[in-house]
């Protein structure tokens, strides 16, 4: 089960590259609309440090979470609230023991296999990869509906899924058995962020309303 209790019930993963808009602009009016937890992630780790640096106090202000995104020594070093590990990065063990226990750790799986082995693991939530088809993650098992529901039915951790997610499936998602989901271009090349993530959040809380 999870590390602990967090609100992860819709992410945004930053996506710098792909607009032309400032980053502080996108991301405030994300977290204005309805976002829980701010992923950073960028091949740039200057750039990373750079943008948590000016947007850590205004996620937090709307009581949302900072996650960095691979780099452990970053999110160590603004304080962010955690990170997000593929499988391929710093071991999740060796990540709690620089951030700690406070330290929200995601992790990204991609097979049934992976995600039933990181029950072993100091993990808050598994980031369930892919969902279904996305520009943005152009390769790997694509698990679907039935595929995250099977998951479901086996383990007890906090599932977000990604993947080809917006505000016409998230509530199906969230249905089949997420607890939360992360989204990229849905918001972030949307030309309303907060709009855009209005409307997705508020199909992940009608679903979790009827989950209950």
């Amino acid at each position: 089960m999870a590390f602990r209790e967090f609100d992860g019930s819709l992410h945004l993963v930053t996506n710098e590259d792909d607009v032309d808009r400032p980053i502080e602009e996108i991301v405030e009016e994300a977290v204005a609309g309805g976002v829980t937890v701010v992923q950073l992630r960028d091949v740039k780790k200057e750039r990373v440090i750079r943008n948590a640096q000016r947007l850590k106090r205004f996620i937090h202000n709307h009581g949302a979470l900072l996650i960095i995104d691979n780099f452990v020594d970053v999110a160590e070093y603004v304080g962010a609230d955690g990170v997000h590990l593929g499988r391929l990065d710093t071991p999740v063990p060796e990540a709690r023991k620089r951030l700690g226990n406070r330290a929200i750790i995601g992790l990204t799986v991609e097979t049934k296999n992976q995600a039933l082995a990181a029950r072993r693991l100091s993990v808050d939530y598994l980031g369930v990869s892919k969902i279904f088809e996305s520009r943005t993650k152009p390769e790997g098992h694509l698990w679907g509906e039935r595929g995250l529901s099977d998951l479901r039915a086996s383990t007890d951790q906090y599932l977000v899924a990604i993947g080809g997610l917006n505000e016409t499936n998230a509530g199906r998602i969230i249905a089949a058995g997420a607890d939360g989901i992360a989204v990229v271009s849905a918001i972030y090349a949307a030309e309303d962020p907060r709009l855009a993530a209005q409307n997705i959040r508020a199909q992940i809380d009608a679903a979790k309303r009827q989950n209950t």
